[in-house]
């Protein structure tokens, strides 16, 4: 699967479309069942920790972001 990253902060915004993200790291620190959506299908939980790299749009600098997440995916 493929991630972007848009952050916005203190004005300026940071994309990982264009930096350089060929060492980047996605760690599946967890995954669990959550419980059933209003549609009766299964929801699981997934923790994990990416480091990438994002790029400056106006002065094209890329600075390293790390941080850790938790989203749910839905299996039908």
């Amino acid at each position: 699967f493929n991630i972007r990253l848009r952050i916005v902060k203190d004005g300026d915004t940071y994309m990982s479309d264009t930096a350089d993200n060929e060492s980047s790291e996605f760690i599946f620190t967890g995954f669990e069942y959550y419980g059933q959506n209003s549609n009766g299908n299964d929801v699981y939980k997934v923790s994990c920790v990416v480091s990438a790299f994002v790029r400056d749009e106006t002065t094209e600098k890329m600075i390293p972001v790390e941080f850790s997440t938790v989203f749910g995916i839905e299996i039908p």
